[in-house]
């Protein structure tokens, strides 16, 4: 029940969450954890902006910010520290493959019986030989 709980939480992110503060247990862990979304929103992006320009006199621009890929984030193993601290590893990539997988870190803490974010990072890549 608590891997669901902490699987929910983390799979359920996106940068326009409406209501960060409800899911991270502290100021520091909202920053982080915006940190953490921004990357992933310029790491979805499939190719550069594009500007259009309408030729006709009070025309109109429109700008495209390109195509978003439908990046997802995926909870791994979840490792229990205590019965109310956790540590999720997680991933996010338009599919998931090796090459195009950010890997994330997530520390959870239990509060007033739910499951918060304490903490959220991306992780470095690593090489495989």
């Amino acid at each position: 029940m608590d891997w669901t709980a902490i699987s929910g939480i983390i799979t359920g992110l996106t940068p326009s969450h409406p209501d960060l503060a409800s899911l991270a247990d502290s100021e520091t862990a909202i920053a982080e954890l915006r940190t953490v979304l921004v990357c992933l929103v310029s790491y979805r992006r499939s190719s550069k902006p594009t500007v259009e320009i309408s030729h006709e006199p009070w025309g109109e621009v429109t700008i495209n910010f390109g195509v978003d890929q439908g990046a997802k984030i995926y909870c791994g193993p979840v490792r229990f520290v205590t019965p109310d601290v956790a540590l999720a590893d997680a991933s996010a990539g338009a599919q998931q493959g090796i090459a195009s997988v950010k890997r994330m870190l997530f520390v959870m803490r239990r509060v007033g019986g739910e499951w918060k974010i304490a903490s959220a990072r991306i992780l470095a890549p690593t090489v495989f030989q």
